[in-house]
């Protein structure tokens, strides 16, 4: 199964994708600590500026690319459906932590956030995107179909 997008052909920088995930892991590893809707908050406005307005406006992108590129790290291309698919599921997660804290569902958060934490940590340390993989799995689905 190839790994290209049949529907768009759009690219976005894996590097900045990978430094921004490890600003979001931090912000949720805080948000864990303080368990602070606050915290919660800006993570959910975060991801949904990124995703539904322009990740130009994004401060946590605007500052993976900004340490990007005072580190002198190479733009690597990849697909972006796929990474704005993964955007989707991770903005879920933001709306569930946001949901458990307010509910004070302790449990339910700390499960959703191992999940969280091991998908993330799969995307910084490997550049391995879960949400990528059902992404593709998905298009091999439908084009079976």
């Amino acid at each position: 199964m190839d790994q290209v997008c049949p529907i768009s052909y759009k690219q976005i920088d894996a590097t900045t994708v990978r430094i921004l995930s490890l600003f979001v892991f931090a912000g949720v590893a805080w948000m864990l600590w303080s368990a602070s809707l606050l915290a919660a908050m800006l993570l959910v406005i975060d991801f949904m500026i990124r995703l539904y307005w322009s990740r130009n406006y994004s401060p946590l992108f605007l500052s993976a690319r900004a340490v990007q590129h005072f580190l002198g790290l190479p733009q690597r291309y990849e697909d972006a459906a796929a990474k704005r698919l993964a955007a989707h599921f991770g903005l879920l997660f933001m709306l569930l932590f946001l949901v458990f804290i307010w509910q004070q569902q302790w449990l339910w958060l700390y499960g959703a956030a191992s999940i969280f934490f091991l998908c993330s940590g799969l995307e910084i340390l490997f550049g391995y995107c879960i949400g990528c993989k059902i992404y593709y799995l998905y298009c091999f689905m439908k084009r079976a179909l």
